[in-house]
């Protein structure tokens, strides 16, 4: 239900939905769907591809108490290239 394709400050700040349900910042096909975007004035026609890697694991036992961690990591697409 979380919005991983905003910003946390725009999930914590924002009051209702923008036109576009995502920022650019993350999406890797920004450039290729600005004509599909801006003709139907939507998003609802498009795919917005987030690069990033997810990884779930399940029974970490830390002290005796079982824990299911997940990590969700996201690109900018500002920023390509190797870590």
């Amino acid at each position: 239900t979380y919005p991983i394709m905003q910003s946390l400050q725009q999930n914590v700040t924002s009051a209702g939905m923008k036109e576009t349900p995502y920022e650019n910042l993350f999406v890797w096909n920004t450039f290729l769907t600005e004509p599909i975007r801006s003709r139907c004035h939507n998003a609802l026609w498009s795919v917005a591809l987030v690069h990033g890697h997810f990884k779930q694991v399940m029974q970490l036992s830390v002290f005796g108490r079982e824990l299911n961690v997940i990590l969700i990591s996201r690109r900018s697409r500002h920023f390509a290239g190797t870590r």
